[in-house]
């Protein structure tokens, strides 16, 4: 852009000299009137081609922000998808955590009643009555 303005400058000041020297010296004045007719066309020129690279730029910007925009969505999208992914990798966490625990408790309860099993009558009738008792403080909360 420095470049195109620095360009429009230059065909301005360059219109100015002409003019001055126009109304300077009165005998050049058909000779100035073709060179600012000529110095006039080439800014005209100059400014449609400046002109059409404004356009072209202002197409590329276009595309460029819709890519970013594009790329922002594929942010947002792969950020959804990780926290759903970190979420249920926590839940499994938790699933499992609870798994083992009621596998501890299930491995308890066959050892307790294996070796309730193994002892002899009378003894299981103990074990059975306190078995009983601490389900019932359990239950009360005690």
């Amino acid at each position: 852009m420095c470049r195109l303005e620095s360009l429009i400058q230059s065909l301005k000041m360059n219109i100015f000299r002409l003019q001055t020297e126009k109304d300077l010296n009165p005998q050049k004045t058909a000779f100035l009137k073709d060179r600012l007719n000529t110095v006039q066309e080439e800014h005209s020129k100059d400014l449609k081609l400046l002109h059409l690279e404004v356009m072209n730029l202002r197409q590329q910007l276009r595309a460029v922000k819709e890519e970013e925009d594009k790329a922002q969505d594929e942010v947002q999208r792969l950020t959804a998808t990780l926290e759903i992914a970190s979420q249920t990798k926590k839940n499994a966490a938790i699933v499992e955590e609870e798994l083992k625990t009621t596998k501890r408790k299930m491995n308890l309860k066959i050892q307790e009643l294996l070796e309730m099993t193994s002892f002899p009558s009378w003894l299981k009738k103990i074990r059975t009555c306190r078995y009983l008792s601490t389900r019932n403080m359990k239950k009360m909360h005690i």
